[in-house]
């Protein structure tokens, strides 16, 4: 079941769509994305703890676009991973993904939200959708870039 649509071809129809993680191919895919951009590696079975797991795939080829992963950490917070191919970057993909992944933890509760940005785009990407660093990260460093966490209350 389709979640949301956001970009839309020249015709008005959207491009692709946010939906729960289906089956073992839509896995494969997604945990392929997740090493190429050099992050956690995703299971190839479910998540053995509770969790959201969302994609983004292309309505026509059906190919997984994206993909976001929240793991509780206990009933309050939460870890967001969430990875979008280059080539699939600026189309909104990231932010649907966002999005729809904060709507699921609130409605399970979840208090707080991190996620580690490993670029400056993905740190002032995190900033703009409310997120910060963790602790006195940001006033140790300022506009500088760290890999460090960013969280954000839900």
């Amino acid at each position: 079941m389709a979640l949301k649509s956001l970009r839309k071809d020249e015709l008005g129809e959207a491009k692709f769509v946010i939906k729960a993680l289906e089956g073992e191919e839509e896995r494969n895919q997604l945990a392929r994305i997740y090493t190429a951009e050099g992050m956690k590696t995703v299971e190839k079975e479910p998540c053995r703890k509770p969790c959201v797991e969302l994609v983004a795939v292309d309505k026509e080829t059906k190919k997984v676009m994206g993909g976001a992963v929240a793991l509780l950490e206990d009933h309050e917070n939460a870890e967001l991973l969430i990875a979008v191919p280059f080539k699939y970057r600026k189309q909104g993909i990231g932010g649907a993904l966002l999005e729809e992944s904060e709507k699921r933890l609130k409605e399970l509760e979840v208090k707080r939200s991190s996620i580690l940005p490993l670029t400056p785009n993905a740190r002032d990407f995190l900033r703009n959708r409310g997120y910060h660093y963790s602790g006195d990260v940001e006033q140790r460093v300022g506009e500088e870039f760290v890999v460090a966490p960013m969280e954000k209350i839900l």
